[in-house]
């Protein structure tokens, strides 16, 4: 009974970090974004990417090691994956008024905190101090950008984009001078790049079908895959990671531009 119980919970605890990996989250904001509100799901994806950024940039100011037992050099404080979970889904669970998607997002956020300290990768510590930067990250948000209209996305995409783009860029200077820059933070600084770059060029785009919607997203989603495969094929093992990561530019850049391609063609 014990080892079925432990089982289960192992299998668990796997399944709620699950929802903090980029093969879940990616295609969640794809389809969001080309077929659903792009100001909620843009908004999602610049609060990612910037926490990635920021998160790191705590890491090197606390410098709380990791646990030995997992035998990777690192810091641990605060989590990089609660941390993400909860501007993320915590953004969702802000913008919804959908009580059954708000307990979903609560139950993903609770599970993903349960699970990395089942899991020993975290102390309830790191989860909550993660909590924390999190809330704050979203509360400073809704102040600045959500109330202010000058910095609103959905009516200048441009202005919050070189915003965000701005930030992350003070952040990746700090990180530089102080600690070494990982491929995960050149990564979500060029997706940063390429999705604010497009998004604030091409702007919100027009009307579309429910079908061309589909097949745009699903488009977008063919993109992103080709590039990821096309760059550890041949760049892989010759590039830097400050030049690998490069591939992000593009992946993130792919997702306005494909929402424009498909509304010009619905409206010619």
């Amino acid at each position: 009974m014990n080892e079925l119980l432990s089982t289960s919970f192992f299998y668990g605890a796997k399944f709620f970090l699950l929802f903090s990996h980029e093969f879940v989250i990616i295609p969640i904001l794809v389809v969001g974004f080309i077929m659903g509100k792009k100001e909620k799901f843009g908004s999602a994806l610049y609060l990612l990417l910037l926490t990635m950024i920021f998160n790191t940039l705590l890491k090197s100011m606390f410098q709380v090691p990791l646990a030995p037992h997992l035998g990777k050099v690192g810091f641990a404080f605060p989590s990089g994956h609660m941390q993400s979970a909860v501007v993320f889904y915590g953004w969702f669970f802000y913008k919804t008024s959908s009580l059954p998607l708000k307990s979903l997002s609560f139950i993903l956020l609770a599970g993903c905190g349960w699970a990395l300290v089942y899991l020993r990768y975290h102390t309830w510590i790191d989860v909550f101090g993660s909590i924390g930067f999190g809330v704050l990250t979203l509360a400073l948000y809704v102040q600045f950008f959500q109330k202010l209209s000058f910095f609103d996305p959905k009516l200048r995409p441009k202005i919050s984009g070189a915003c965000f783009f701005s930030i992350a860029s003070l952040f990746i200077g700090f990180l530089g001078y102080h600690a070494e820059i990982l491929a995960h933070v050149w990564m979500a600084y060029y997706a940063l790049m390429g999705f604010s770059l497009a998004w604030g060029t091409l702007g919100n785009g027009g009307q579309f079908s429910h079908c061309r919607g589909i097949f745009g997203a699903l488009g977008c989603l063919a993109f992103i895959f080709l590039i990821q495969s096309l760059f550890q094929k041949f760049f892989l093992t010759r590039l830097p990671s400050y030049l690998f990561e490069m591939q992000w530019f593009l992946s993130a850049g792919s997702l306005p531009i494909v929402a424009k391609m498909i509304s010009h063609k619905e409206t010619n």
